[in-house]
């Protein structure tokens, strides 16, 4: 009928709009801007330590691969970071009811601050 989703997009199309309309779409969504702005400042910021400290550690070390180790160190320690906002935005989606503060409270109530990397090795 008239309105409907039909087709390969109405497959996500009807989800996403049933979500947004219960305001559940964006839930999360101060979790992750709080964990991806740092990020990103992190990652790009330790990038440029890292291919320095690798340029005067291992000169011999070419630059490509000067770039991707120092890419990869840098990724790693920017995931200090992200990550416990990632595991309470999940948190944030998955649950009916709560906020972000309630979902830092259940990871932490049995394993402290462990509990913010749950899920992640």
């Amino acid at each position: 009928g008239a309105g409907m989703d039909t087709g390969p997009s109405g497959t996500w199309l009807a989800p996403m709009r049933a979500a947004a309309g219960q305001g559940k779409l964006y839930r999360g969504v101060v979790s992750t801007l709080a964990g991806q702005i740092p990020y990103g400042m992190i990652v790009f910021g330790v990038f440029e330590m890292y291919k320095n400290a690798l340029a005067e550690l291992l000169p011999r070390l070419g630059t490509r691969w000067r770039i991707v180790v120092a890419a990869s160190l840098a990724d790693a320690t920017g995931s200090l970071w992200l990550t416990p906002f990632e595991v309470i935005k999940q948190q944030v989606q998955h649950e009916t009811r709560g906020n972000a503060v309630a979902a830092v409270r259940r990871l932490t109530s049995g394993a402290g601050v462990r509990g913010l990397y749950h899920g992640y090795a």
